[in-house]
């Protein structure tokens, strides 16, 4: 017959159990902030995985595979970011993304392995939302999509280590050679010094990119580029003249640097401009109009044509 005592050990000794297995099977933590961006704006997922428990783990978060591929392949997210580290037992994987296009998406789970054992996280849904006005055309700050970090092998720092002795030792039994036995050296005619070819001059250089612009232009009267690759050609030149990296500069900042320029720089800062506000114009506008009044402007202030 069955007492109340037996019934209370049998009862201790299933929570126990049941604790003891619940320690033994550690949970995903993941949180994603904020849950609502705007286009272009960071977004991050942290994900935390106590390692405490985990039977066999060398403190090394690299030993635990994790398949991203369904995050890496996800239309409309660019990764931004990702980082892995381990802080007091609790492995901690980072990724920051962003998107472009307004609406909602959705995040794959992702899947983490350890010596059999997986564990994975849930779809997770933010939103993309642009609260910016119509007539706000203000270029913002964008972010460069990241690389896919290298997880390096074990035996790369043997093989490093022997690359360094190697790089050592061979001077030394270079000289070695050199002295114990040596070879006899061979007349060697060194070859005639190459001609100095002048450097074309800057007018000339613009004189002669403009005609191709021109033919480009007449041969491709309805290309939209025109304007573009008319700007491209006057930084390229002010590059040439300056000896300054022209080409990286905004408008903005090629007007507070070479705004006062005797070198036509006052016209090519309106053209710039005008330039800009063309290119970011919701009506439409004619390519081949637009460009010849541009090229006409050049020429007039740059090769007082």
């Amino acid at each position: 017959m069955t007492t109340y005592k037996d019934w209370f050990i049998f009862l201790g000794v299933a929570v126990l159990l049941v604790s003891s297995v619940r320690a033994e099977a550690p949970a995903l933590q993941y949180t994603l902030t904020p849950p609502q961006v705007e286009p272009g704006q960071r977004a991050v997922l942290e994900i935390r995985l106590d390692t405490r428990v985990l039977k066999g783990f060398e403190n090394d978060v690299d030993s635990i595979q994790v398949n991203e591929s369904l995050l890496q392949s996800q239309k409309g997210l660019t990764l931004l970011s990702q980082d892995r580290q381990l802080e007091n037992g609790i492995a901690v994987w980072t990724y920051a993304f962003t998107a472009y296009e307004g609406g909602e998406y959705t995040l794959p789970p992702l899947e983490f392995s350890f010596q059999g054992s997986s564990y994975s996280t849930e779809n997770l849904s933010f939103n993309v939302v642009s609260t910016r006005a119509e007539e706000d055309t203000e270029l913002r700050e964008g972010f460069d999509e990241a690389e896919i970090p290298w997880v390096w092998p074990k035996w790369l720092w043997p093989l490093l280590s022997i690359l360094l002795i190697t790089a050592i030792l061979t001077p030394i039994v270079y000289r070695l050679l050199k002295k114990y036995f040596p070879r006899k050296k061979l007349a060697v005619r060194a070859p005639p010094p190459e001609p100095v070819i002048p450097r074309e001059p800057d007018a000339d250089w613009l004189r002669r990119h403009l005609e191709l612009f021109k033919k480009h232009m007449e041969e491709n009267p309805a290309d939209p580029r025109l304007v573009d690759e008319l700007t491209k050609i006057v930084r390229n030149y002010y590059a040439r003249k300056l000896d300054y990296p022209v080409r990286t500069l905004t408008t903005k900042e090629f007007s507070h640097r070479f705004g006062k320029c005797d070198t036509g720089a006052p016209e090519m800062v309106a053209l710039f401009t005008k330039c800009d506000a063309i290119k970011f114009a919701k009506e439409s506008h004619v390519p081949y109009e637009t460009a010849s009044d541009c090229l006409q402007t050049v020429e007039r202030s740059l090769l007082c044509i």
